[in-house]
């Protein structure tokens, strides 16, 4: 599938955040490490399987791979009683944003097959423990985010291709980010 032929899917999307939320919510998930783990998990299934899992674009920004139209979505849910938005403050007196599931109205699984699921279980599981911020410098290591040169331009999903660790992060990577 070419970059032209990707399109959207707010479904999709959507239902990949419950999957998340339902499934690998904890202290550490903040909408900065959910926007990291929709990039993992849509480019390690672009990597597997020649398409995406959401299709959205995902633009360089100084924490890491964005998808800008994340936040209205996330309003959208909790407008419909899906999810519950928190904002609160860090230990560092900084804002926040958390989220609960709020309602069983909407499957997750709708729309999802099993190779998106998979996609998205092994990347959340993977990272799940780490913190947004080790979450955001790990997709600053990742090769597609890395060889985008200027803020707010789209990443090619076919960078991926050129991952020379599979877009696995090496043990002294990850020993790099626990510091």
């Amino acid at each position: 599938m070419s970059e032209s032929q990707i399109k959207p899917n707010k479904k999709k999307l959507r239902a990949a955040v419950l999957y998340i939320l339902r499934n690998f919510n904890n202290d550490k998930l903040t909408v900065t490490k959910l926007q990291k783990l929709l990039y993992f998990s849509d480019f390690d299934h672009f990597a597997r399987t020649g398409k995406p899992i959401t299709g959205f674009t995902y633009k360089k920004n100084r924490f890491g791979p964005t998808i800008y139209e994340l936040p209205a979505i996330l309003q959208a849910m909790a407008d419909e009683g899906l999810i519950e938005i928190q904002v609160g403050e860090n230990w560092y007196g900084s804002p926040q944003t958390t989220f609960n599931v709020r309602s069983s109205k909407s499957s997750f699984m709708n729309g999802l097959d099993d190779a998106e699921l998979f996609s998205l279980t092994r990347e959340n599981e993977k990272l799940r423990e780490l913190t947004p911020v080790e979450t955001s410098r790990l997709s600053h290591l990742d090769f597609p985010y890395a060889a985008t040169l200027k803020m707010g331009e789209r990443i090619d999903f076919s960078l991926v291709f050129y991952r020379d660790d599979g877009g696995e992060a090496s043990e002294e990577e990850v020993a790099e980010l626990e510091e």
